[in-house]
């Protein structure tokens, strides 16, 4: 798309209410078309168009990958704002599908993070997201980004919307969504001696990679994160991602020790067992999710 287009494409990105696909093949050309795109309706036209998701640049990607996950995905986002053409039965089977694609944490249909959000963001729309769907952003962030689907830290700009008054805000949802997948972005990039030092320090004692740890390592572990919390009275949520993510490092281990965790807490008859309880059923629930 050249600035030379301009009388043909200018006045079809600037209607109201059409939703305008752009593909790109890499970091510059992005920032081209980004360039092209305000030369032709203007940089506050285009930053409402794009900040609305009307304006939207898709990396290109082999047309089969497309297919089987991208254009899926943004169908069902477009479907989630037009809720109204739907019959009951057909909206109850779209938001049961992407309940089930988030607890199964379905890369193929999730392509990249930001889908993720922009899906999470769709659903907020419609007041239908549940607190269950969170924990699979942070699984996500770690899976899409070992499949090389993964293009940097999320900007709550690219979420904006515009109440009658004319005044910008993010959605709750959305925001807790890009909270989390960034705080797991950050872990990947700068790793636990920069951004988790403390929680590593407290939890994980001995300093060990996710990768290294075993059965008797994840008991201590649990141990530790269970006296940090009760220290605290309440489970700490960059303390719990820490967790998740020493989760990933070997999660048969892992699910061996919940196993004892169980047990001894199944032994111990005392006022901290309901908090044990409680980081056990979190800690299950997400490993759940990791299978």
């Amino acid at each position: 798309m050249d600035v030379t287009d301009k009388e043909v494409l200018a006045p079809l990105i600037s209607m109201d209410n059409v939703r305008t696909k752009i593909f790109y093949h890499d970091r510059k050309s992005r920032s081209d078309l980004i360039a092209n795109i305000v030369k032709m309706i203007g940089k506050d036209l285009a930053i409402e168009k794009m900040s609305r998701n009307e304006i939207v640049l898709v990396l290109q990607t082999d047309p089969v990958d497309r297919e089987k996950s991208e254009l899926e995905i943004e169908a069902d986002i477009d479907k989630l704002y037009k809720l109204e053409q739907f019959a009951f039965a057909d909206i109850y089977g779209l938001v049961w599908k992407i309940e089930e694609k988030f607890e199964k944490e379905d890369c193929e249909y999730f392509h990249d993070i930001r889908s993720v959000v922009s899906l999470i963001d769709a659903l907020a729309f419609n007041h239908l997201v549940k607190d269950k769907i969170y924990p699979a952003v942070t699984h996500l962030v770690a899976s899409l980004n070992s499949k090389g689907n993964f293009d940097g830290y999320l900007y709550e700009d690219n979420w904006l919307h515009y109440s009658a008054d004319g005044k910008s805000f993010v959605r709750p949802e959305t925001k807790h969504a890009i909270e989390l997948a960034n705080n797991a972005i950050q872990f990947l990039f700068a790793g636990s001696d920069a951004f988790y030092s403390h929680y590593e320090s407290m939890i994980n004692k001995k300093h060990r990679k996710p990768q290294e740890l075993d059965e008797v390592d994840y008991l201590e572990i649990f141990n530790n994160a269970h006296y940090y919390f009760s220290m605290h009275e309440k489970i700490e949520k960059d303390a719990f991602s820490y967790l998740i993510y020493l989760l990933h490092g070997n999660i048969n281990e892992a699910k061996k020790a919940l196993e004892h965790f169980e047990k001894d807490i199944r032994c111990i008859d005392d006022s901290k067992n309901l908090e044990r309880w409680t980081l056990y059923t979190a800690l299950e629930k997400s490993i759940e999710g990791i299978y």
